[in-house]
């Protein structure tokens, strides 16, 4: 089964729908700047070390993992046993982000596959109510 993919002109579309927009032949380029303008705000905000917060959809947040030593194991495949002998390599500090979902966000999206909920989510649905 192929999953679906969301993609930038998804969303322009999404956002013509929402604001009444004329279907345009030409290049979507104001639907394209508010879209751009949301994510270089989010970008932004998590490079200055921000979290970002939307609420109803989930929490961003930048954090640091720390360097850490990698043991490298052998290439050719016929021996598994461990590692070779100094084969130890220091895996420097970098930043990632990293996504926290809503309780209500993850509720909507389990009802629509048809998982149950758990005790959470289900508290968090009586909170928030979709568009119907």
């Amino acid at each position: 089964m192929k999953t679906k993919v969301l993609t930038m002109e998804n969303l322009i579309e999404t956002l013509r729908d929402v604001l009444d927009l004329p279907p345009t032949n030409e290049n979507p380029k104001k639907e394209r700047l508010i879209l751009n303008a949301i994510f270089d705000t989010i970008t932004q905000s998590l490079q200055r070390g921000e979290s970002v917060e939307i609420e109803g959809f989930g929490k961003f947040k930048a954090q640091e993992r720390k360097a850490h030593i990698v043991t490298q194991f052998r290439e050719d495949g016929k021996h598994k046993r461990g590692p070779k002998p100094h084969g130890r390599r220091v895996v420097p500090p970098k930043k990632y982000v990293y996504f926290k979902p809503a309780r209500s966000w993850t509720a909507m999206v389990n009802i629509a596959r048809g998982f149950p909920l758990s005790f959470y989510e289900r508290r968090a649905v009586t909170y928030w109510k979709p568009k119907e």
